[in-house]
This record gives C-alpha cells, sequence and structure tokens, in this order.
C-alpha cells in the first residue's frame, strides 16, 4: 500500500474532518500510518470516524441531502479500502454494521451499508455472511425498514442450507427475526420464525426446555390471540410446548391451546365454565377468543361435511339461525372456506375449509 492519498481517500478525509469531532487532524494520521504500511489502523480509523458522522451528525445536517451524499461518498471509499487491503475485513464490517445498528438517522443509507457489507463477504464464508445478514436484520428494524429484506427473508431457509449453521447460530438467527418483526408489529412474520425458534429445541432435555419456557408461552398466547392466525397445530408437534401441559402454572394455557386447534366451540365453553377468570388472568380478551372459536368451529363443520345443515351450524356455533349468515360471511373472508349459502334448503354448501379441498363447485 502506498503512502500517497488518492482523490477519492482525500475527498472523503475532509469529509470526515469538517463534520466530526473527534479525529482532528485525521489526514495527517493517515498519511503517517499509510507510510508505515500500517493499513489495519487507518481502516479502523476510518471506520470509528465514519460511524460518528453517521451515529452523531452535526445538528444542522441530520436531514441535509448533500451531507447524506457525502456520506454515501465515504461508505464507498471505506468499504472499497477496508475489501482492498489486507486488513481484518469481517471484524471492521461486522464493528461497522454493529453500531450502525444502534441509532436511526439515514436509514436507509444505513440499510444500503450494511448490505454493501454482506454483498463484499465472499459467499465461501458462510459464517461470516450470517453474521452479516443478521445485523442487516437489526439494522432495518432499528430504520423502520424491514419490508426493504422481504425478499431476502423468503429465501431464509434456503440461505441456512448453504450457510449450514450451528444450531446455536440457527437460533439466533430465528430469534433475531422473530425480534425485527415483533418490534415492527408484523404479528404474523413473527409468529412464523418464532415457530422456525421453537423447532431448534425438538430433542432437547428439560433443562434446556425449562430455559425456553417464556417462548413457548409466548407462541401459545399468540396462536390464541392473533385474529388472523388460524392454523397453528404444528405448535403441538413442539418439544418446548407439549412440555407445558406438565407444568402448573401453563397447563391450562396448554389445554386451551388444545382445544383451539381439534375441538369445537362447546369444549370451549366447557373450559370456560370450569376456568371462569383464567382469560383475564392469561391476558386474553374472551370476546374475542370466542369470536375465533365460533369460526373455527364452523370450519371443523366445514372438514367434516360438505353440506352443513343450518340446525347444526347454529347448534355448533350457539347463534340463532339469523346470525349463520354473517359467520359464513366471514369465514370466507377471511379464507378459511370457501362456501354458498343454499338458504332453500337451509343448507352451507362447502368446497373448501382450511387447506382441506372436499370438491370443486
Amino acid at each position: 500500500m502506498t503512502a500517497e492519498i488518492d482523490v477519492e481517500l482525500h475527498a472523503c478525509i475532509d469529509f470526515l474532518e469538517t463534520n466530526t469531532n473527534c479525529q482532528q487532524q485525521l489526514g495527517s494520521q493517515i498519511q503517517q500510518l499509510l507510510a508505515q504500511q500500517n493499513t489495519e489502523k487507518v481502516a479502523s480509523l476510518l471506520v470509528d470516524t465514519l460511524i460518528v458522522a453517521f451515529n452523531d451528525p452535526p445538528s444542522d445536517k441530520r436531514t441535509d441531502h448533500s451531507y447524506e451524499e457525502s456520506l454515501e461518498g465515504c461508505v464507498q471509499v471505506i468499504s472499497g479500502f477496508i475489501f482492498s487491503n489486507q486488513v481484518d475485513r469481517f471484524k471492521l464490517a461486522t464493528h461497522l454494521a454493529q453500531k450502525l445498528a444502534q441509532s436511526e438517522p439515514f436509514g436507509p443509507l444505513r440499510l444500503r451499508t450494511v448490505t454493501r457489507l454482506y454483498n463484499s463477504i465472499p459467499e465461501t464464508e458462510t459464517s461470516q455472511r450470517l453474521e452479516l445478514f443478521i445485523l442487516n436484520v437489526q439494522v432495518a428494524s432499528k430504520v423502520n425498514m424491514l419490508q426493504a429484506l422481504a425478499p431476502a427473508l423468503t429465501r431464509a431457509e434456503f440461505f441456512l442450507d448453504v450457510w449450514s449453521p450451528s444450531k446455536q447460530d440457527r437460533r439466533r438467527f430465528y430469534q433475531t427475526i422473530t425480534e425485527a418483526f415483533d418490534e415492527c408489529n408484523n404479528e404474523t412474520q413473527a409468529f412464523e420464525f418464532h415457530v422456525k425458534l421453537l423447532e431448534t429445541f425438538n430433542g432437547e432435555g428439560e433443562d434446556v426446555l425449562t430455559g425456553v419456557e417464556s417462548y413457548a408461552v409466548k407462541a401459545c398466547k399468540e396462536a390464541i390471540r392473533q385474529p388472523k392466525l388460524y392454523r397453528f397445530d404444528e405448535l403441538l408437534d413442539l418439544d418446548a410446548i407439549q412440555r407445558l401441559k406438565n407444568t402448573k402454572q401453563h397447563a391450562l394455557l396448554f389445554e386451551l391451546l388444545q382445544i383451539f386447534v381439534s375441538e369445537k366451540l362447546e369444549a370451549f365453553v366447557d373450559f370456560v365454565h370450569r376456568n371462569p377468570i383464567y382469560f383475564e388472568e392469561a391476558g386474553f380478551d374472551y370476546e374475542a377468543c370466542l369470536n375465533k372459536m365460533r369460526l373455527l368451529s364452523l370450519a371443523s363443520l366445514g372438514v367434516e361435511q360438505s353440506e352443513i345443515p343450518y340446525s347444526l351450524a347454529a347448534k355448533t356455533l350457539q347463534v340463532e339461525q339469523e346470525e349463520l349468515e354473517h359467520w359464513v360471511i366471514q369465514a370466507v373472508c377471511l379464507g378459511l372456506m370457501e362456501a354458498k349459502i343454499d338458504q332453500m334448503r337451509q343448507v352451507v354448501c362447502i368446497s373448501f375449509s382450511l387447506v382441506f379441498f372436499l370438491k370443486s363447485w
């Protein structure tokens, strides 16, 4: 590495010296370090100063478009320096990404920067790409841009197959994504990755499962509580969930989950009668649970028979026959079934219920 500072690096240094207070005479320091061929220290100095420019910009520059453009130019120059010299690239990249995940100014640029770092890591360096991917998710969550990663997140399982991470890293991967979706109030996708996280604990002993009890409880409560979530029978295949039935504190939660998965409204009402204060204690909205159970019961009837008499449907849902059309329409709108109401014959004709196709129209 030559001791000369090229034009682009010189412009980057000028910008950083002008807009940060932590590195006076940055240019002369870098010139001296380059003369000593200490590229590692140069790269570290540039990264630390870039972090200050991101996280502690002058107050009048936080919404300055020209400042952001210059900052992006620095990102390009510094990342180019890191990946074209013999330095600890992964250490520097993760340090920069971790710091960018701690604050919000220039959100889109933060995400582009960490994505650039991720893409600069060779595909053969699977553990490093995994780490930078996790940091990408954390930055996207911090700056409220998680949707920008949607295409990549839909391929999460593919990436894990390629990376072949350890069990602990796989758990960290799922947990990061779950927490990110939680923070942006995307309950459906948070639940999806929450289940994947719990799957990694199948086959573990009691001591490990005890440590993830809170995750299992949360998954059960989310499955019951979420108004758009109706298929969650896979929870009963999870060791962490099954363990709850043998705990004094959460046995009722497990029982209620089983009712939502495989029973009808009658079993739900019986549970309520036996445990009248449980819903309030557990933080559930009883009316919301009742409505959800009615819809699940209707869908269950649709699995059992292709034509449901009004009388049977009303009895199962514990509503008047005049109210039945409302519940059928709700079930259809939610995608729980495809159905037609035959008022002349007083039956609900089912062609599809949940994932089970019974016949064509």
